[in-house]
This record gives structure tokens, sequence and C-alpha cells, in this order.
């Protein structure tokens, strides 16, 4: 889908005189925002940013993750990170700082968001 859209966008592009790759990142930047990465130790903060996933770790052990919804909806998300209980996530960062969570985050209620949050991006699962 994401093809089929940015095709669109750089034809779209290219009949009118603008920049087609510049359409194409834009349309980029908005199916799959980054995401920061923030690693705290103690408490998450009281106010949330978007685009951003907070890491809570322990001894230097990632134990929980949180972050507003994506689709706008403005509802925090909390992911355990302890293997011990259900439903668990797995966490990774790269070299870089980008986060990934393994497996999808899917609400089963409110806005019904599905997604990834893989390398610092947010890929939405497609209905």
């Amino acid at each position: 889908m994401i093809r089929f859209i940015s095709n669109v966008v750089r034809a779209a592009a290219a009949r009118v005189k603008g920049s087609a790759a510049a359409a194409v990142d834009a349309v980029a930047r908005f199916l799959r925002p980054s995401i920061r990465l923030v690693k705290v130790e103690s408490e998450f903060p009281k106010r949330l940013k978007p685009h951003t996933l907070y890491v809570l770790l322990e001894d230097g052990v990632p134990w929980q993750a949180t972050m507003i919804c994506p689709c706008g909806c403005a509802q925090t998300l909390d992911m355990n990170l302890l293997p011990d209980e259900k439903p668990c996530w797995r966490f990774s960062s790269d070299r870089m700082g980008r986060a990934s969570l393994h497996p999808s985050v899917w609400r089963k209620i409110g806005c019904h968001s599905h997604f990834w949050v893989r390398q610092g991006r947010i890929i939405w699962a497609i209905p």
C-alpha cells in the first residue's frame, strides 16, 4: 500500500513542477513516523511526548515501555517487557538508538490501532 501511495505521489509530483522526492518523503513521514527512544531509570515522566517510546530500566534491564498511541487518539499504551508476565513484548535497539518492539502492538479497544515499532519507525498493519 505504501508503494502504491508513493507511486501515486511521485507521478503527481512529476506532472506538477515540484520535487517528487520531497513529496514521497512527506508521505513516508506521515505513514511511518519516527519514534524517538528515551530510556528512564526511575519512573516515566508525568507528561509523555508524542512520537516517543519510553523504556523503563531497572538495573539496566528493560521491564516496561510506554508511549502515546501514534494514531492521534492520545491514549497511553503500556507494554510489559518482563517475560514472566503476559502479554509480553521484546524490546531491542540498534547502534543508532532506534527502538524495535516485538510482536506488534494491537489495541483491542478504543482506536483499534495495529502497528509495529521497527528501527524507530511505526509500520501500520494493513487491515
